[in-house]
């Protein structure tokens, strides 16, 4: 295990691909700047990744409405994966998933190489999902990852 100045880095992951306020707030006070922080871009999770944590039937029916025209046309199956009223399917939703995903198996991957000891990623907020659905607005399971 790592010791010393650099081990005592917070290490932040983001992803330049999504915006936030909280994105915004970091920049703001310059804490990038800050000698205690390292920035680290992270890495879109694959299907098979994924498909560790989540069932291959919700990660195909994410594939199948990713790039679907009418997602009307999906109403009834999306509620068999805990989708629809408070957590809608979106235009790209399963590169949203690998996005979000992949910047919390980025974390996992830098902490379990023990040369840092603390990882933010505040994208991966977003992690009571089962295996084969999602719980309340939320897309994947990032406490599994």
């Amino acid at each position: 295990m790592a010791s010393g100045s650099e081990y005592e880095k917070i290490v932040y992951i983001y992803n330049t691909s999504l915006a936030s306020m909280v994105q915004d707030l970091v920049n703001s006070y310059q804490l990038l700047l800050d000698d205690k922080f390292l920035a680290v871009q992270s890495s879109d999770a694959t299907e098979d990744e994924l498909k560790l944590f989540h069932s291959n039937s919700y990660i195909e029916f994410l594939n199948k409405v990713n790039n679907a025209d009418c997602l009307e046309q999906f109403d009834d199956e999306q509620q068999a994966f805990g989708l629809g009223y408070d957590c809608p399917i979106l235009d790209k939703n399963l590169q949203l998933v690998k996005t979000i995903a992949g910047g919390s198996i980025s974390a996992a991957k830098i902490l379990a190489g023990n040369k840092y000891k603390t990882a933010i990623n505040w994208f991966g907020g977003w992690h009571h999902a089962q295996r084969g659905w999602r719980f309340k607005m939320l897309l994947y399971a990032a406490i599994k990852l």
